[in-house]
């Protein structure tokens, strides 16, 4: 079960233990699990446990897992991922998530929709209040979603 409701399309492969913070541009925060306090985010910082990543205005960061998938944060980005079940969260902003081929997928969960991806990339909006804007996927993996409908997938 995520914050976000019931899983709906298994994911198999190892656990992603953790991210490193790889690229920041302007005002990025991180929560760590074990400190209620927002610290400003360096290079290198390693994300783990439900930890929270937030981006400011025309701010950006790239996180790189333990498997060589990518996540990219965009601005006013709210992140967060469960290490032991592949699942990422996003609350607010925008996230393309690369996971390369034969890694297992992940799944994404913003609070309108929730998707599943593959070997692929995804761009996921999460508009915070129920609003899932777009994704777009390549060729390659599979991707699913469960709840709204109404999001273009390619």
């Amino acid at each position: 079960m995520t914050e976000h409701g019931p899983p709906f399309y298994s994911i198999s492969g190892g656990a992603l233990k953790k991210a490193i913070i790889e690229d920041i541009l302007g005002e990025v925060l991180l929560k760590k699990e074990s400190d209620p306090a927002n610290r400003k985010a360096a290079l290198k910082d390693t994300i783990a446990d439900k930890d929270v990543i937030h981006t400011g205005k025309k701010s950006r960061a790239e996180l790189e897992f333990s498997d060589k998938s990518i996540c990219r944060l965009g601005s006013n980005t709210v992140f967060s991922f469960d290490p032991a079940s592949r699942d990422m969260a996003i609350s607010r902003g925008v996230a393309m998530i690369h996971v390369p081929p034969g890694k297992g997928g992940a799944r994404i969960a913003t609070p309108a929709a929730t998707a599943a991806i593959s070997g692929d990339t995804l761009v996921r909006r999460s508009r915070g209040e129920g609003g899932c804007g777009r994704q777009f996927c390549g060729d390659s993996g599979s991707n699913r979603t469960d709840a709204d409908r109404t999001c273009a997938n390619r």
